[in-house]
């Protein structure tokens, strides 16, 4: 029989479903964006850390340099006199007693020479650099121009980041002031003490590092995929259990506010709802629309014979008869106690009386047992049809309704009789 209930729709659990998926997938590419960020600021944290490392190291070695004077050492292939210093009018070249040949290694050709080791065993080069070079290699090129005289300013270091080489690279540029060991080289090109007399330039590839990063962003993204893949793995079944158990609250809900608990089929709320509704579309449509109401006979007598718990048996078996003598779409419903109502669309007077015949015959064709008791049953029944155009359709047509039943009482019980507007009942 029909009972008109909502059946659960899940296009919200699709929406909610939908709008999770998108939030895993951003927040999974929010966190693997931070991670590889931050990599990559590690990345070049450490990059700069070798830059400052590596000037540290040639200012050491300068300033050890400077503090001795210079280093001689034996003059031979690969390792040639200075030119330079003969323009500043210091002697470069000198003879040991026996005759060996020594060259001086003042501090700037002594780190273009470390300079030169370095960059063969870790790909970092240095460049000394002045605004005012006394050897023309020493020519700053633009940034570290424009780095001097930030230094001249008051910076105390400058570094950038870029593609200027194919791998990528780290510039890298500390001042180097004058003291009072640089004096002995550096006063006749008017340098005084705390004055800046050029600087270190360092370039660290980023080829090394760069080829970690890459590393790292190809296995945060497979990291990145398994877990979007985890969490909507999870997001799912958590989903369905969650859509599994909103349908069952909704089922449990539907029912409690549209089924009687006793006799499973509809309440009276929710029947007279269904009938108002039925009304209406009879009034839109001009089909008839037939209304049979039911009340079990002697019932006080069987629960005062038997007990409350045989009439609640006798209730719901009367319920599952009739409800087996009606059509698909027709809508029973209990409205009392141990009456009952049947909304029968699309139905005339003859159509409605045969509804409520078989119903009658289905309910007393045999006894209802409850424990060790036996007891006969029986229904009256009053039909009548609905006039939708008429005021208070729904009440006059129940009124109606329950004269007829209470005519088919007065006439002996167990059988139907027909009312139709101010017409005496029919058996």
């Amino acid at each position: 029989m029909g009972d008109g209930r909502r059946r659960f729709s899940p296009e919200p659990t699709r929406r909610f479903l939908h709008e999770i998926t998108v939030l895993v997938i951003l927040a999974t590419l929010l966190a693997m964006g931070a991670v590889y960020w931050r990599t990559t600021v590690l990345i070049d944290d450490s990059a700069l850390a070798e830059a400052r490392s590596f000037v540290d190291l040639v200012v050491a070695t300068r300033s050890w340099n400077a503090i001795h004077g210079g280093v001689w050492v034996t003059k031979g292939p690969g390792i040639e006199t200075n030119p330079f210093l003969a323009e500043l009018g210091i002697s470069a070249d000198a003879t040991t007693t026996d005759g060996q040949v020594l060259t001086l290694r003042n501090p700037a050709i002594m780190t273009r020479e470390v300079s030169s080791l370095l960059a063969r065993a870790d790909g970092a080069t240095f460049h000394l650099t002045s605004l005012k070079p006394v050897n023309p290699a020493n020519t700053p090129d633009s940034w570290e121009r424009a780095s001097l005289e930030a230094f001249d300013s008051g910076s105390s270091e400058r570094w950038t980041t870029g593609n200027d080489s194919p791998r990528g690279e780290l510039r890298y540029m500390r001042p180097l002031m004058t003291d009072a060991t640089c004096l002995k080289c550096h006063a006749r090109q008017g340098y005084r003490v705390g004055h800046v007399r050029g600087a270190v330039s360092v370039i660290v590839p980023l080829g090394r590092v760069g080829g970690q990063a890459l590393t790292n962003a190809i296995l945060l993204g497979v990291l990145g995929l398994a877990f979007t893949g985890v969490m909507l793995g999870v997001t799912l079944t958590l989903v369905k259990r969650l859509r599994d158990a909103l349908r069952r609250a909704q089922a449990e809900l539907v029912e409690a506010a549209t089924i009687d608990h006793l006799t499973r089929v509809a309440n009276r709320r929710h029947t007279i709802d269904r009938l108002t509704e039925e009304i209406e579309r009879s009034r839109r449509t001009g089909e008839s629309l037939g209304l049979i109401m039911a009340d079990v006979d002697h019932f006080k007598a069987i629960n005062d014979t038997f007990g409350h718990s045989a009439g609640d048996a006798v209730l719901a078996a009367v319920a599952a008869r009739i409800g087996a003598a009606m059509r698909p779409y027709d809508l029973l419903g209990r409205i009392g106690g141990e009456e009952f109502l049947i909304v029968a669309p699309r139905t005339d007077v003859a159509g409605a009386v045969s509804i409520a015949e078989r119903a009658r015959a289905r309910v007393s064709e045999a006894p209802v047992q409850s424990g060790g008791s036996v007891a006969r049953v029986g229904a009256s029944f009053g039909v009548t049809l609905v006039d939708p155009h008429e005021p208070d359709a729904l009440d006059r047509a129940l009124a109606r309704a329950d004269a007829a039943m209470y005519e088919a009482k007065d006439a002996g019980r167990d059988r139907v009789s027909v009312r139709l507007s101010d017409e005496r009942g029919l058996a």
